[in-house]
């Protein structure tokens, strides 16, 4: 870095780690070990001793995928059932379906962006799916 900037320099990292909320807080190089540190904890990830997989972020990312795989069999059971006869009909129940498989696509972002795409996308969802199970979409 000295190399390509004059004068002092000094390295600094922008985060928000869940532990310590929402807002970023710049770290400075100091903070390289704790960084390495995490970079050879990836092993522990998904795991019982992973330090940031029992924060409320990480558990609701986890229910999503459960949530989505539910969406998924529910889905499947209903377009392996009988379908309708006009090919209309046979048309729109498809659309209807990928609409419902699409639904997760409107969560995006981390923390309070992820949260507030949730609060949105979670009950068109639930209505969605609930159509969808009783035969109504």
């Amino acid at each position: 870095m000295a190399a390509q900037y004059e004068g002092p320099v000094q390295l600094r990292f922008h985060l928000a780690p869940p532990v310590l909320g929402e807002r970023k807080r710049a770290f400075g190089p100091g903070w390289r070990w704790a960084l390495s540190l995490l970079a050879h904890g990836k092993v522990l990830r998904g795991t019982v001793l992973d330090p940031l997989g029992h924060t409320a972020e990480r558990r609701t990312e986890r229910a999503l995928i459960t949530r989505y795989e539910a969406t998924m069999q529910a889905v499947a059971a209903r377009l392996s059932s009988p379908s309708p006869t006009s090919a209309a009909s046979q048309a729109t129940w498809l659309k209807e379906a990928q609409a419902l498989l699409q639904m997760p696509e409107g969560v995006k972002g981390f923390g309070p962006v992820k949260a507030r795409a949730l609060a949105q996308v979670l009950p068109r969802w639930d209505e969605a799916l609930r159509q969808w199970r009783s035969g109504s979409a």
